[in-house]
């Protein structure tokens, strides 16, 4: 009943993965004993500002393969069409979060900028399509204080 319900709603059923998140000595050794599709790489860039970036891993391409050898039309891309990325604050001091090629509320920003307060967020869209000229700019994040 269960799986009827679930083809009415239309909803499509979808992988749940765990993304690690550090900088890259940390990364590399989590790695070493945990396969991940992907990781989210925090890197200083001055002080108080960093980045993350959204990185494939060698178990992406091996997973991407797996895939294909299951059925042809599977496959595995990343970027992926669609990348959320909810940034929030908890900061008392106002933070500045920026990026390149996104899209906020559905609205699309070449170089988007935003300061966020204390207990304020931001929904950031990456997109991945084919149609997008962006489409193969991994998802970067910019964060100052």
């Amino acid at each position: 009943m269960e799986n009827n319900r679930l083809f009415l709603d239309k909803r499509v059923p979808s992988p749940l993965i765990q993304i690690p998140m550090g900088s890259s000595e940390l990364l590399s050794k989590y790695l070493q004993n945990n396969n991940r599709l992907a990781t989210l790489l925090i890197s200083n860039t001055d002080k108080g500002s960093f980045q993350i970036s959204l990185e494939k891993t060698g178990y992406t391409s091996i997973f991407g393969a797996e895939l294909n050898d299951i059925n042809m039309m599977l496959d595995l891309d990343l970027p992926a069409k669609k990348s959320i990325f909810r940034v929030s604050s908890d900061s008392r001091t106002p933070i500045k979060v920026s990026a390149l090629a996104v899209f906020v509320a559905k609205k699309p920003y070449l170089k988007y900028s935003r300061t966020l307060d204390r207990r304020d967020f931001v929904e950031i869209e990456f997109s991945g399509h084919t149609e997008s000229v962006y489409s193969e700019i991994s998802p970067v994040i910019n964060i100052t204080n």
